[in-house]
Order: structure tokens, then C-alpha cells, then sequence
């Protein structure tokens, strides 16, 4: 049997967790004496790497029984351990922790831990196990912004995962500077916040330039910081973070010149999945911020927040306000600037996305059909004058249309 072939079957057993299979296929390999020949142990270490992926604890279990490297990695530089995390398999996980695996061990260019991985897949229990187990909070990844795991969760929008970290740091008082501005962010501590941003936390360097003295935090630190502010709706903390932000780009350099002032430097900053501020602001929140949301999404508008930037899967600030069924939100934008004619990646308007998130009842924007293009549209009454196309005729509509124009009323 060829050697792919052999690789491919024993993940296969490995993933089936066909003990039989496995321990025969294991055992008269090592019977031919192939237990060092590199080739086998990247095969056995691929079939361990499958079985933690999927989270085939016995398979796993028989692996690392027959000695399969438990340091290996595989193509991509990566560990088992971090093939687990990933998926939150927490027995494979405390398999390979008892087995001696280093939660610390790093994906060579990027310096991605196993801890890192269970942040960025929002795996809030794998992350909070590996702490335990020694992982480093502070370490950084990632191959064009280095951010600790906590800031990867922040930024990758994975609540669940940043919320147990933060609690098990809180707990531990191992709550660091990057960690502490977060936490700070997300409640709503601007005293903190002024404490560690603007009360003596900046130094004048020669040529006028200055820097922060606490050189933990980074301008992805702040960053971070500041779009978690905005996610949790907190419109009062937004001034201390964009502020420094701008000082830390200024101080950095190769950025381009701020709009109005360098208080607007670094509100279009965006996270690895192209959101910005004004996004996570109109999508985030609970049901009772409406009231904070909305004075966030202006705040950061008036500061010249691009109201049609767009994600890595297209969504607008709009799209996003509509997905997520915040109206107020979504005509703070539109009065900001919001094109509502903008479509997805995927072709969705924005009645699409709030049918697609559950909010049927709420108005969704878009010209009437028949009609080319508003008009004139008065934000403030939130009603629309349509110019007719061929064979109609012009009508005036509610600006807000029900989806499915079920709330449509022709004058």
C-alpha cells in the first residue's frame, strides 16, 4: 500500500475510531521496523491530528499508547493540541496535556498557541483548560496584527470566550494592561480607562513626538479596546480610546493624515475580518442600548466614521444594523450617509438580511419597486418620494418599507 494511501486509511480509522483497524495497521508497521522512519511518523502524527480535530478521544488515546510523537506537527506547523482546541475536544485536550504536549508550543511565522487557537474559534472552555494548564495569556500571534488570544476573541466578535478569559484573569489578578483596557472597554470603566490612557500615561520623546510609558499597550491593544467600546455600547468610553488611538498612529507613522483633527485618526481602523467601529456599534449591544447605541453610531459618525465602508463578506454598517434588527441604528447611517441600495457579497439588500435575521416585522430600505430612485428623501419624517419609471407612476412611500410592502399605503 502506498504511502498516501496508508496515511489516508489510518486517519480514516483514526476519525471512524476503528480501534481494530488501527491497531493492526500500527502494529505491523512497527513489526517492519518503520517505528523512526520519518514517513511513518508523519503518517501517524496525521492521523492523530485527525482524530484530535474530531475529537476521537480513544483513537487519540491509542495513538500516543503506541507511541506517536506528541510534539510532532504537521504541514502547517501545527500541533494536535491546537487541532483539539480548536474544536473544543476537551478530553482529547486533557489526553495530550497528561501526555506532556506544551500549550505553548507555536506555529513557526505566527506564533499561534493552542490557547490561541481555542480563543479565535471561540472555544471558551478549551481556552480558560489550556490557561490552567500553563498556556500564556500575554503571548502574541498572528501573521500582520499580533494580538494575544483575548484580544483574537474581541476582535473575531467571540463573546462567550472573551467573557471566561477576562473572568479567570479577574480572578487570578493576572489581569495585564492589554487585558485590563479590554475590561475596562467592554464595562464601561472610564476612569480606568483615563487612567491608563491619559492621567501622565504619555511621555514626550525628542521632535515632539511622545509615546505611552506603559509599552505593553500596543496600538492593536487599543484598537481592540476601542472596538470592544463600541460592540458593548459604550459611548462614553469611545473619546479616551479613539484619542489615543490617534496618538499611537501618529507615533507609529505611515498612516494617512487624519480628516478632521487627529482625534479621527484610526476610527475606520478595522479588525482581520474588515469591521469597523461603526459596525460592531450598530450591531452591537443588548436590547435595552438602544438608546447608548445610537448615540455611539453618531458619535462616531461626527468623527467621520465611513458610514459605506464594508466588511470581508460585504456588510455594511447598515447591512449589519439591519441583520441584527437595531432600526434606530440603521437610521443613525442613514442619516450619517449610508448608501441603502448596497448589496452583500452575496447579493443581499437589506430586506433580505433582516428576514435572514429573524426580524420580519422590522421595515427594511430599499426603493419601491416600480420606482428608479428616490428623489428626495426626508431622513427626519422617514418617508420617500419615488421618480416613476416607464408605466408608473410617481408614489410616495413610507421610507421604511414592511417586507413584503405589507405596510405599503399609497397616498
Amino acid at each position: 500500500m502506498g504511502g498516501g494511501s496508508a496515511a489516508a486509511t489510518l486517519a480514516a480509522a483514526a476519525v471512524a475510531e476503528d480501534l481494530g483497524t488501527l491497531t493492526r495497521m500500527l502494529s505491523a508497521r512497527a513489526t517492519n521496523g518503520d517505528a523512526q522512519d520519518p514517513r511513518y511518523q508523519a503518517t501517524t502524527f496525521e492521523a492523530m491530528c485527525a482524530a484530535a480535530a474530531a475529537g476521537r478521544a480513544d483513537s487519540l488515546g491509542l495513538l500516543l499508547q503506541c507511541g506517536v510523537a506528541v510534539h510532532g506537527r504537521d504541514g502547517g506547523g501545527a500541533t494536535a493540541l491546537m487541532h483539539a482546541a480548536s474544536y473544543g475536544h476537551l478530553e482529547c485536550m486533557r489526553r495530550l496535556l497528561i501526555a506532556d504536549a506544551d500549550p505553548n508550543a507555536a506555529v513557526p511565522g505566527t506564533g499561534m498557541t493552542a490557547y490561541h487557537a481555542a480563543c479565535l474559534h471561540d472555544q471558551p472552555r478549551a481556552a480558560t483548560a489550556l490557561l490552567c494548564a500553563g498556556a500564556d495569556s500575554e503571548a502574541r500571534a498572528g501573521k500582520h496584527i499580533s494580538m494575544t488570544g483575548l484580544e483574537m476573541a474581541e476582535s473575531r466578535g467571540a463573546q462567550a470566550t472573551a467573557e471566561r478569559v477576562l473572568a479567570l484573569l479577574r480572578r487570578r489578578g493576572k489581569l495585564q494592561a492589554a487585558a485590563q483596557l479590554l475590561d475596562a472597554a467592554t464595562v464601561g470603566d472610564l476612569p480606568t480607562l483615563e487612567h491608563m490612557l491619559w492621567t501622565g500615561a504619555w511621555r514626550t520623546l525628542e521632535g515632539g513626538r511622545y509615546e505611552l510609558r506603559d509599552t505593553r499597550l500596543t496600538l492593536d491593544a487599543i484598537r481592540v479596546a476601542f472596538h470592544a467600546a463600541a460592540r458593548a455600547c459604550q459611548p462614553h468610553c469611545l473619546p479616551v480610546l479613539l484619542d489615543s488611538l490617534g496618538g499611537m498612529m501618529d507615533r507609529a507613522g505611515g498612516y494617512p493624515p487624519p480628516r478632521e483633527g487627529w482625534m479621527s485618526q484610526g476610527v475606520d481602523l478595522a479588525a482581520e475580518d474588515g469591521q469597523t467601529a461603526l459596525m460592531l456599534a450598530c450591531a452591537g449591544g443588548g436590547p435595552d442600548d438602544d438608546v447608548e447605541r445610537v448615540e455611539a453610531v453618531e458619535w462616531l459618525l461626527a468623527r467621520g466614521a465611513d458610514a459605506n465602508a464594508a466588511d470581508s463578506a460585504g456588510l455594511t454598517s447598515l447591512h449589519r444594523a439591519c441583520l441584527t434588527g437595531h432600526e434606530s441604528a440603521a437610521w443613525a447611517v442613514l442619516r450619517g450617509g449610508a448608501a441603502y441600495e448596497t448589496l452583500t457579497a452575496e447579493g443581499e439588500d437589506c430586506v433580505a438580511l433582516a428576514v435572514r435575521g429573524g426580524f420580519r416585522e422590522m421595515a427594511a430600505v430599499r426603493p419601491l419597486a416600480g420606482c428608479a430612485t428616490p428623489a428626495a428623501l426626508d431622513l427626519n419624517s422617514g418617508s420617500a418620494c419615488c421618480r416613476s419609471s416607464p408605466g408608473h407612476s410617481r408614489v410616495c412611500a413610507p421610507f421604511w418599507v414592511a417586507v413584503g410592502l405589507n405596510r405599503l399605503s399609497l397616498p
